[in-house]
């Protein structure tokens, strides 16, 4: 489907938003979004335009679970908030701690769901799309045998799918890293030509953005790279891979590369002195004449009144 129902298509419960992806409370399945890696970028487009197809080539994947629950509604139910428990540590950053959370449900129970946590956990990543984003062979991590040993076709699906796509990022991030050292040998030039037929193959891929605007500031001593930065900020991998979760804009300057964020800074410095001179030299004056033309028109009425 290619877009998120808003009820399960598991059990038919209600959906809600967690992270990027969506989660039925009642039965643990799981839709997420993720970019077609295959997309390619022919052309110019506006940074509306690119939302726009980059939302339109994202594909939903679901991941449900066939879990036999307990007899007894206690250790459902408890056990149920384990889970959203752990769920919640990996939204916020505290994957650390799924495995003492898990701990506490009783063996054999929800199997598939512990399993899928415990590779998330490992992964570092919060859920499927997140999963999406890793340069690395998943399928080497520890949890990945033992989740897909207990989880539905279906899922198995979605994680061979997703495993692929983590593999395409690891070639990726092989292909960025030749491109910066043709960059470090003084070839700046090449490597802008290269980085631009990575963005147009890669267009959805934050560190393929990235890798361009670095390229760019080399070449062009006058580049400034704010609308390019739109595009990388714009791409659903960016937070993970290139700027850090919930970024401010001085974090975001601290984890980018350090040729984008001295440009940067530069461009910030020199529309700080613009904006300077234009208040020294046109705001300030105008505001003393108007405000004097305003003194001069409310003397007269004075004058006029009495």
């Amino acid at each position: 489907m290619a877009l998120i129902n808003m009820k399960c298509d598991n059990c038919g419960a209600p959906l809600k938003a967690e992270g990027s992806a969506y989660v039925c409370d009642y039965c643990g399945a799981v839709y997420a979004r993720i970019a077609d890696p295959d997309a390619c970028l022919t052309g110019s487009v506006t940074i509306e335009e690119f939302k726009q197809e980059l939302e339109k080539s994202a594909r939903t994947f679901s991941v449900s679970f066939d879990d036999a629950a307990s007899d007894s509604y206690t250790d459902n139910e408890l056990s149920r908030d384990r889970l959203r428990l752990a769920g919640e540590l990996l939204r916020t950053g505290r994957g650390y701690r799924v495995a003492e959370v898990l701990k506490e449900i009783p063996d054999g129970l929800f199997k598939a769901q512990k399993e899928r946590l415990l590779l998330l956990s490992e992964a570092g990543a919060a859920d499927e799309t997140e999963l999406s984003f890793l340069a690395k062979d998943i399928k080497k991590l520890k949890h990945y045998d033992s989740f897909m040993s207990v989880c539905n076709e279906s899922t198995k699906s979605t994680y061979e799918y997703i495993s692929g796509i983590c593999l395409q990022n690891l070639e990726l991030e092989k292909k960025i890293n030749n491109v910066r050292s043709l960059m470090a040998e003084g070839l700046a030039q090449k490597g802008e030509g290269y980085a631009k037929e990575i963005v147009a193959r890669h267009p959805y891929k934050a560190k393929a953005w990235e890798l361009l605007i670095e390229a760019r500031c080399l070449n062009d001593p006058g580049y400034t790279p704010s609308e390019d930065l739109e595009y990388l900020l714009a791409c659903r991998d960016a937070e993970m891979t290139v700027t850090g979760k919930n970024a401010d804009r001085s974090e975001i300057l601290r984890n980018i590369s350090p040729v984008i964020a001295e440009r940067i800074r530069r461009s910030d410095r020199e529309k700080g002195k613009r904006n300077a001179v234009i208040w020294s030299l046109i705001i300030r004056p105008a505001a003393v004449v108007i405000a004097l033309a305003a003194i001069i028109l409310i003397w007269k009425f004075i004058g006029s009144v009495f």
